[in-house]
């Protein structure tokens, strides 16, 4: 699984490079997933994971962002939280347990039917293929 979620994040960064040297910015970010249960178009968010501590704690980190006016979102949260509790494990589960946030999202599902949500965790053992940028959905 790491060969995979390596190689998504390659496509996913050329992708951007490619679209800022040719100022096609307002796709930049933008890309389109298949899944088995329908396909996915969104723009790959940045997650600024917070600092834990040893014990889990993160009101320290967190007062720090705010007093510097650092916006702090659930993901930035829950992906410090999530490096937090493996950090220590003997397992791969951080390597295995690759997710995308996605925002601006629409899902083309089975019949027809079209989902917009503003944020969504995608992980990628459930993708089967990508294309770069972003596909109109109702054209489909």
């Amino acid at each position: 699984m790491p060969g995979k979620t390596m190689y998504i994040d390659c496509l996913i960064d050329s992708k951007n490079a490619v679209l800022r040297v040719n100022e096609d910015l307002q796709e930049v970010g933008y890309m389109t997933y298949f899944t088995s249960n329908g396909i996915i178009v969104g723009k790959v968010s940045e997650v600024n994971s917070l600092e834990m501590t040893d014990d889990g704690n993160s009101e320290e980190e967190l007062a720090r962002r705010f007093k510097e006016n650092i916006p702090v979102t659930v993901f930035d949260v829950a992906d410090g939280m999530f490096k937090n509790l493996v950090k220590d494990s003997e397992d791969n589960i951080e390597k295995d347990s690759k997710s995308i946030i996605l925002e601006d999202v629409q899902i083309l599902t089975y019949p027809k039917h079209i989902l917009k949500l503003n944020f969504l965790v995608l992980f990628t053992d459930q993708i089967i293929g990508i294309a770069p940028g972003r596909i109109d959905l109702n054209t489909m």
